[in-house]
């Protein structure tokens, strides 16, 4: 055991000499982190969103009109863009992706409205939006709600107003529509209990509102910062840890595990030192990238004990992979050509680059095979107070197993 602790001292001494490689794997997570958050930020609070919605107004009545000035109240007036277009041409733009919507309000649409008669109004989103044409579609369906419900309420007096409608202004009944005005009134009083003011409000005043935006707004960015940090970090840990494995073909190569044979080290001591010494500098950088994404990103990581241990098994886990990996290769060269596209692989496939959530099905199933997507998941489990106790378990057993095949693979290949 003492020569293994002096061989995991040496190693760690000369990364001290010379820790230029080290730090800048480390130092690049924290980079891409910054940059990728910046990119994917909030925008700043004044930057307005607006959507292009078409629409094409077959009923050309009241209700058609109405529904047009909900889209276009002053709340709503800088996010939504309101055109209106025919059929065909409101098509055409749909199809060269010209607007986000296209808004079709049915013949008859308030007619159907005061009889009570089901109609329908016809959303075509834009295919090659994703969330913009989902607003418009959430919206028109909120619309479509307030409108039925109002109807509802009001069906027996509309109902009566349809026929006052369709006659010229000189032959409407005063007495009638003084009479609809009576029968309105109690369901208006009621409903203003309800909506002016709203029966259920909101406390706090502007200043209290804009305090909690901007909070939200560093909440986000944080957020993002915690998504991305576990997927660079895990990925460049890959790169660490293979580097100690690749020393063994190295110092092979270099004459320098020859003198140190000489020495009464034998060949399993050596390699298993240089597991343990990839293992404790793995789990030393990560605590680093932890401190440090706390203090630049001010991420909050949960249970630091927790993390400690969950990353000490999924470490476990890429020390097997790299050190069966390097027992099968010939050199150096080779072990560094393979391992490369394989860390790629795991990174693309295990939500490194892209969220697992992203990607296709198909891959979605594969990435549940990459020590990439369960320290991504682990460590969002952590932030939220959990632990994955069991893909811990699952991690540390395949790490042991994986070490146990390699180790005497690579006894056998340094002996010879």
């Amino acid at each position: 055991m003492n020569r293994i602790r002096l061989l995991v001292s040496r190693d760690f001494r000369r990364r001290l000499r010379s820790p230029a490689g080290l730090l800048i794997l480390m130092v690049i997570p924290i980079l891409m982190t910054a940059l990728f958050g910046v990119i994917f930020a909030p925008g700043d609070k004044d930057a307005k969103l607006t959507i292009r919605i078409l629409v094409v107004d077959l009923d050309r009545n009241f209700g058609a009109r109405m529904l047009n000035q909900v889209f276009q109240q002053e709340r709503f007036a800088d996010m939504f863009r309101m055109e209106s277009v025919t059929e065909e041409a409101g098509r055409r733009e749909i199809a060269r992706g010209k607007a986000s919507a296209l808004l079709i309000i049915p013949r008859n649409f308030t007619a159907d409205l005061f009889l009570s008669r089901p109609t329908r109004i016809e959303v075509i989103k834009n295919p090659a939006q994703t969330f913009l044409p989902r607003i418009v579609e959430e919206f028109t369906r909120t619309m479509a709600v307030f409108l039925s419900a109002a109807q509802a309420v009001f069906a027996p007096e509309l109902a009566a107003l349809k026929p006052l409608w369709d006659q010229s202004f000189e032959d409407i009944d005063t007495a009638k529509i003084a009479g609809l005005f009576d029968s309105v009134r109690p369901k208006v009083n009621r409903l203003r209990r309800v909506i002016d003011p709203p029966l259920v409000g909101l406390a706090g005043g502007d200043k209290e509102r804009e305090a909690d935006e901007k909070n939200e707004s560093v909440m986000n960015i944080t957020a993002i910062f915690a998504a991305i940090l576990p997927g660079m970090a895990i990925m460049f840990m890959m790169f660490i840890v293979e580097t100690f494995m690749r020393e063994i073909m190295a110092e092979k190569e270099d004459g320098t595990l020859r003198r140190l044979l000489f020495s009464p080290i034998p060949p399993v001591q050596y390699v298993t030192a240089k597991i343990i010494s990839a293992w404790t500098m793995g789990l030393i950088i990560m605590g680093l990238l932890v401190a440090m994404g706390k203090l630049v990103f001010g991420i909050q990581w949960g249970n630091l004990f927790h993390l400690a241990v969950y990353s000490g098994a999924v470490l476990a886990t890429l020390c097997g992979l790299f050190a069966l990996l390097n027992a099968f290769l010939r050199n150096r060269n080779q072990a560094g050509a393979v391992a490369a596209p394989v860390i790629l692989m795991f990174s693309a496939f295990g939500g490194s680059m892209i969220p697992v959530s992203q990607l296709p099905g198909g891959i979605q199933a594969l990435s549940r095979f990459t020590p990439n997507f369960w320290f991504i998941q682990g460590t969002a489990a952590i932030r939220d107070g959990g632990f994955l106790l069991t893909p811990a378990l699952i991690l540390s057993g395949i790490g042991v197993l994986l070490t146990l095949i390699s180790l005497p693979i690579l006894v056998r290949r340094l002996s010879r």
